[in-house]
């Protein structure tokens, strides 16, 4: 997130941990942008069919089954699993596709 809104993670951390920070106004404009193509995202996604309540986020997964992004992205992109590109939100994994994942390591 904080690379998305060109910004030191530690600065992004300090937002999310203290909310009464004070933003720069172009800083606050770009978080609200994120947010609504955020939303707008979600909402394509319900319009597929496809719950966002049920999927979870490429670094989880990768995190979940103690891998590197970067080796979950291979797996993905030489076919091992399928995931739904949610445009600026990244990757997402079926939970469904999660368990497969496991049980296959």
């Amino acid at each position: 997130m904080a690379e998305l809104l060109h910004t030191n993670l530690v600065s992004y951390a300090d937002w999310e941990r203290r909310p009464q920070v004070q933003l720069r106004p172009t800083t606050a404009e770009r978080v609200g942008r994120f947010y609504s193509i955020a939303i707008e995202e979600l909402t394509v996604l319900k319009e597929f069919g496809l719950d966002p309540g049920g999927m979870l986020p490429f670094h989880v997964v990768a995190g979940q089954l103690g891998v590197p992004q970067e080796v979950l992205l291979d797996w993905y992109r030489g076919g091992r699993f399928e995931a739904v590109d949610a445009g600026i939100l990244g990757l997402w994994v079926s939970r469904g596709t999660m368990r497969r994942l496991q049980r296959q390591r």
